[in-house]
């Protein structure tokens, strides 16, 4: 790797085999395939056809290398994530988006057809993923963000703008302040802390050691505090007709539709991600 001028493939196969340790060869060439674009933009195609990289050496390639042997997930060591056609900063202040989380992003596009100007809350913002995938998905909405964390809202407001676009970041504590005013929303939309701090061990060492336990255990003894924070509310928040789109634990999925139900919200429906597994939830306040 300390050559000026390197076929992609042999540079490819280079970054690769330093990454192999840490991963599996699948996973170590898509990784390194990453690298590539992150750094010089190379495509599948510019490695099918093997071309040439001038000056294929650089430090920040060297020091996202050494970051990610150590175990820190690629994401992190980039400081870029790729969500639902947005390229997103990450940092250790919010979670790495997933693409379950895209799926929900789906559904609620889905939900939210045909209303001209919808207006969208979404509570625990993060790194805003969600909130400006629905913004650039449906350019009229109004659309609001709102964490407990400043560090979050921080990375998100970086990202409204890195990708021109607007979405209102507001700072405050869902569970527990009442003061502030919120919009009364076309829908409330949640991918919450759903992890309990019993299940810790089930968590892969990469997400507890790097992504931010705020957003992902719950610290209460409730494991559905958010979910029925949300129900609660609904009357308050939510226009009547508004939906409530969720982000679930599969193994409480089908205690938040029994949640939803109880609060006496309609249409209450869960939805299989692309892993058949359990892990949206959708209700409607009528």
């Amino acid at each position: 790797m300390l050559q000026t001028h390197i076929a992609l493939k042999i540079f490819l196969e280079d970054i690769k085999q330093t990454l192999l340790p840490r991963y599996a060869a699948r996973e170590a060439e898509n990784v390194a395939f990453e690298l590539l674009r992150h750094f010089w933009g190379i495509t599948r195609t510019d490695v099918l056809l093997n071309k040439a990289l001038e000056n294929p050496v650089e430090n920040e390639l060297l020091v996202a290398l050494a970051a990610i042997q150590q175990g820190v997930p690629l994401q992190y060591a980039l400081s870029t994530a790729y969500f639902s056609d947005l390229e997103l900063f990450v940092n250790h202040s919010v979670l790495i988006p997933r693409p379950e989380t895209e799926e929900l992003v789906c559904w609620i596009h889905e939900t939210l057809a045909g209303l001209p100007q919808p207006t969208v809350m979404d509570i625990g913002t993060g790194s805003g993923c969600i909130a400006l995938a629905i913004k650039k998905l449906i350019p009229s909405a109004n659309v609001y963000g709102m964490d407990v964390s400043v560090t979050a809202i921080a990375v998100a407001k970086r990202n409204a703008q890195q990708n021109n676009l607007a979405v209102n970041f507001l700072q405050g504590d869902f569970l527990y302040d009442d003061t502030f005013e919120y919009p009364k929303a076309d829908a409330l939309i949640s991918n919450p802390p759903y992890i309990p701090l019993t299940e810790k061990n089930l968590v892969s060492e990469s997400v507890w050691r790097y992504e931010p336990h705020l957003a992902l255990f719950t610290t209460s003894q409730d494991p559905l505090i958010f979910y029925r924070k949300i129900a609660e509310k609904a009357t308050e928040l939510l226009k009547p007709g508004g939906w409530i789109l969720v982000e679930t634990n599969e193994n409480n999925n089908e205690e938040v539709v029994k949640l939803f139900l109880e609060a006496h919200l309609k249409n209450v429906e869960y939805k299989k991600d692309m892993q058949d597994k359990k892990r949206m939830v959708r209700a409607q306040y009528v």
